[in-house]
């Protein structure tokens, strides 16, 4: 069977769809890249596409003359050294030239989110194959509206990933003492916390009520925290000061707080139950040792 390559049509097309990816990658990153840099770095992807598909043409050529002669072990090598020459060499050429990276393991990163967004892109493109008729191919329109398309989709996939990631980044692990008792709970680092108790000035830390329960015993010192939201301008909520709330980081740091203040939440802190305890930023810690016990006396 013959085929027929349109060189000049396989580069536009590979221009743009490298010039797409790019520029996702750049408001991605939310990289201050000029477009001259982006350009060049397409062109160069365009004209590296050219070259692979015409070494693949020709050693495809030779494998077929020349099948009786050429092991098998060859003609894997063969696919590999292709599959380096279409993915790999351009890729991290192309980052290289657009973005200027600062070292190896950024270049690696970099490359590594320019071959998600082209997995992404390709397999869109593989869905919408069976729609599109051998014959006419995809008009230019069409294909400027999916390339569009598919650049919207990947960076709101992105942006939410990265959402997903800063709010996980704010969980820890905290352990609240109090009259002997030792009681877990997943806390919310939450910046928008400013409630402080009038009398004392001490920073509040709002538990849920589940958590308040296990907390709480009859003799207690009882205080009331008074608050204001939005749906409540004025409430009363009930607070206690217990012995001691020791909080252990991502790198395994504890950082130790000491009679610290917390309250009972009037309402449910979150509806998903990611947490059940928002921390207050102005909280006098004391940090404590890498890879210690968090729940330990």
């Amino acid at each position: 069977m013959a085929y027929q390559l349109y060189i000049d049509e396989f580069f536009a097309v590979n221009f743009g769809m490298d010039l797409m990816l790019l520029y996702l990658l750049k408001r991605v990153l939310k990289l201050r890249t000029p477009g001259r840099r982006l350009l060049l770095s397409a062109l160069f992807g365009g004209l590296w596409a050219c070259l692979a598909i015409l070494f693949r043409l020709q050693a495809g050529a030779y494998l077929y003359g020349a099948a009786d002669r050429v092991p098998e072990a060859a003609v894997y090598g063969l696919r590999l050294f292709g599959w380096v020459l279409d993915t790999s060499v351009p890729g991290l050429v192309m980052v290289r030239l657009a973005f200027a990276p600062s070292g190896p393991a950024q270049l690696a990163r970099w490359f590594l989110l320019l071959l998600l967004e082209a997995a992404c892109a390709g397999g869109i493109m593989e869905f919408l194959r069976p729609c599109i008729r051998p014959a006419e191919g995809l008009p230019l329109l069409a294909f400027g509206f999916l390339a569009a398309g598919t650049g919207f989709l990947l960076r709101f996939l992105w942006l939410q990933g990265w959402k997903t990631r800063q709010a996980r980044a704010s969980y820890c692990q905290v352990t609240l003492k109090a009259g002997g008792r030792s009681v877990a709970a997943v806390g919310y680092l939450d910046t928008g916390n400013r409630l402080y108790e009038p009398g004392s000035g001490a920073p509040v830390n709002i538990v849920s009520d589940s958590v308040w329960k296990k907390l709480w015993r009859p003799g207690m010192e009882q205080i009331s925290v008074p608050f204001r939201t939005v749906g409540s301008p004025w409430g009363l909520m009930e607070g206690t000061r217990i012995e001691a709330m020791e909080v252990r980081e991502e790198d395994g740091r504890v950082r130790r707080c000491l009679a610290p203040l917390v309250a009972r939440a009037p309402f449910p802190l979150t509806e998903t139950g990611g947490y059940d305890m928002l921390l207050h930023e102005g909280n006098p810690w004391k940090d404590g040792q890498k890879g210690g016990n968090a729940h330990g006396d």
